[in-house]
């Protein structure tokens, strides 16, 4: 009846082996951290090479950014559209009406619309004072409308110059509107 109990003798390692038991288990933690490490080093690099190649202005967060690219300048559609505004006599609302539906779509106008009333109040002169940006679509830098249009009265090159902006950055109306209530500009 006074059987020794198996469950208490515990087997006693040498003080030797203890140690170098620990010391690869502080080997191995510092192994595991360095390489948590690096990867989020390598992933922090990766991240800010790919903020650097992209625009991310773009108006909804599931599409893919809009590569940077200038506008090109449209001075041959502008040309005819100056021409089409002295013969039919357009007004600056009806030509950005008749512009936009052509690029794209009736089912756009009103975005048109709402974003160049909050940008200019329709007023092809109109100058923010503050960043220097200027026309109905408040082109930032100026100069990069002036490059274009020579003379800020010229309605009809500004509507041409704005829609071309709006679908080479944002794809349509839709997107550039999101974009500036997203932004309070665009």
């Amino acid at each position: 009846m006074n059987k020794p109990m198996k469950f208490l003798k515990k087997e006693i390692k040498p003080l030797s082996e203890v140690k170098k038991t620990n010391k690869a288990l502080k080997v191995l933690k510092f192994s595991f951290f360095f390489f948590i490490a690096c990867l989020v080093l390598i992933s922090a690099f990766t991240i800010y090479e790919f903020i650097q190649t992209h625009d991310f202005r773009s108006p909804v967060s599931f599409q893919n950014p809009v590569p940077r690219k200038e506008i090109e300048s449209p001075v041959a559609t502008t040309s005819a559209l100056i021409k089409q505004v002295e013969a039919e006599g357009l007004s600056l609302e009806e030509l950005l009406e008749k512009e936009t539906i052509k690029k794209f779509g009736i089912s756009n106008v009103g975005f048109i619309n709402t974003l160049v009333e909050k940008e200019s109040s329709f007023n092809p002169l109109a100058m923010n004072k503050t960043s220097g940006a200027c026309g109905l679509f408040q082109a930032y830098p100026c100069e990069k409308l002036l490059k274009v249009c020579s003379d800020l009265s010229d309605y009809a090159c500004q509507i041409n110059w704005g829609l071309s902006y709006i679908e080479d950055r944002y794809i349509n109306p839709t997107g550039a509107l999101a974009f500036w209530y997203e932004n309070g500009y665009y």
